[in-house]
């Protein structure tokens, strides 16, 4: 009888506090630290005072909220710091501040024992190629070192959405951080175009990198948030909303020109249509797909040369070396992954792995190449066809846990929630078209999507759970 005996409220409260409160060492810590920051002043620069008052401000933040770790991990991704500081273009720094917001997260753990791995498909195949990723960089290290520390932020970042993105509120805070961030990097481009700043020379075109420092990457990250801002035109229902969302398009859509991405002028059209179908109702999507043809064709016929010319030479294979450099390194990168099925060459060693290659085939032009310009020859050939198998299931599953979700937000009538899915699901899907052509594994904003993907995932779960215990 005594074993069947109600838990008093008091035994219940005491059973479910914190594992290792916040102790009163702790916060003597804090005021110390604070006191030793105030004497540093004494003896460094005033900016690097600044600069340790702030981390330590930020630190105890994410301590307190790990969310606000995320948040900042996504700015930093689109932001790019390094690219404002050059000289530090070498040292990592932004997996260096990664790793400090993961080890202030897993303080944060033990302190409230709040930690649950996300329920998700997804997850065995990102360990299986994180661990593919390591062995392989691990045998090679002399030379795969630096490009594997740089892929771990990516890791990093991946992990952090999906963990730390937890509520409806949550998932809205990143996708207006991004918006914001998206549109900042759009005027900054037009800024770089028109003054001249900030360029990168490409087959005789001056090209923008915005936040980046590569025009390549400056062009995904616009395209990536086209679907969003669209589902904000069709799907809101307030008239601020929908305009604002239209200024976010034509924003999206000036710097994506202007980036000269021949890759994500590719993927930028299936963006377009699908976002426009799937968003507008049943009744009017030929009609509006059709008048979105329209304009898009429009705006084309009023672009200067240059654009054109940019154009054209996606299908000039003969007389544009870069198009068939990519279609040497594609053969190239069948031969690296034939020989080296297992676990791949490692982690950054493509130029060392490809002229031995290249010399020793006749019918490859290009001879040196510094990165492989597609996505899956990327991880096929770095980690192996295992490697390139989890990889792929990987986006797969991403794709299909996504439309699982849109079914239950739109189910349970849950309209934002929905419009994120589904636009995370076309971001994607235009994501791997311009991937295609260009070397995207270290790219920062296709893991936000993936582990954004994963945070609706477990949203939508609680809704379906929620909805079936009320039946």
């Amino acid at each position: 009888m005594d074993e069947l005996k109600i838990k008093k409220p008091q035994e219940i409260l005491s059973e479910e506090r914190p594992l290792v409160e916040l102790p009163a060492l702790l916060k003597i810590l804090l005021v110390l630290v604070f006191f030793l920051l105030g004497i540093s002043l004494l003896i460094f620069p005033s900016y690097i005072v600044l600069a340790l008052f702030f981390g330590v401000v930020t630190a105890i933040g994410i301590l307190f909220n790990p969310f606000i770790g995320a948040i900042l991990f996504v700015a930093a991704a689109y932001l790019h710091p390094i690219q404002l500081m050059p000289e530090l273009k070498y040292s990592n720094l932004t997996t260096a501040f990664g790793f400090i917001i993961f080890l202030v997260w897993a303080f944060h753990i033990l302190i409230y024992r709040d930690f649950k791995v996300p329920k998700s498909r997804q997850i065995p195949y990102f360990i299986g190629f994180a661990i593919i990723a390591t062995v392989s960089s691990a045998l090679r290290w002399e030379e795969s070192s630096f490009y594997y520390v740089d892929l771990l932020k990516v890791f990093i970042l991946y992990f952090l959405i999906s963990n730390l993105t937890k509520t409806k509120k949550q998932i809205s805070i990143i996708v207006i951080v991004m918006l914001i961030l998206g549109f900042l990097g759009s005027i900054l481009a037009v800024y770089q175009y028109t003054h001249g700043l900030g360029l990168k020379m490409s087959g005789g075109i001056l090209r923008v990198t915005g936040f980046s420092d590569n025009p390549n990457d400056f062009g995904l990250s616009l395209l990536l948030l086209i679907s969003f801002s669209v589902g904000l035109v069709m799907k809101s229902g307030k008239s601020a909303l929908k305009i604002t969302g239209a200024l976010l398009v034509c924003a999206y859509l000036l710097g994506i020109l202007i980036s000269f991405s021949r890759a994500v002028y590719l993927g930028l059209p299936v963006v377009l249509i699908v976002s426009v179908w799937k968003f507008i109702n049943k009744g009017k999507r030929f009609l509006t797909v059709i008048i979105t043809l329209m304009l898009f064709t429009v705006v084309l016929l009023f672009l200067p040369q240059q654009f054109w010319n940019r154009i054209n030479s996606i299908v000039m294979t003969g007389a544009d070396p870069s198009i068939w450099s990519r279609l040497d390194g594609d053969i190239v990168g069948l031969k690296m992954m034939a020989a080296n099925p297992v676990i791949g060459v490692g982690i950054g060693r493509w130029k060392q792995e490809y002229w031995p290659i290249a010399y020793a085939s006749p019918l490859i032009r290009t001879k040196s190449s510094t990165v492989p310009h597609n996505l899956f020859i990327e991880a096929g050939a770095e980690t192996g066809i295992t490697g390139l198998i989890l990889f792929s299931l990987l986006i797969f599953l991403a794709l299909r846990e996504s439309q699982q979700s849109i079914r239950i937000f739109e189910k349970s009538k849950n309209t934002l929630l929905s419009v994120y899915s589904q636009s995370a699901s076309i971001s994607l899907v235009g994501f791997l078209i311009s991937s295609m052509f260009i070397s995207a594994l270290h790219v920062k904003f296709v893991w936000i999507i993936l582990g954004f993907i994963i945070a609706l995932r477990n949203i939508a779960s609680k809704i379906e759970s929620e909805d079936q215990g009320i039946k």
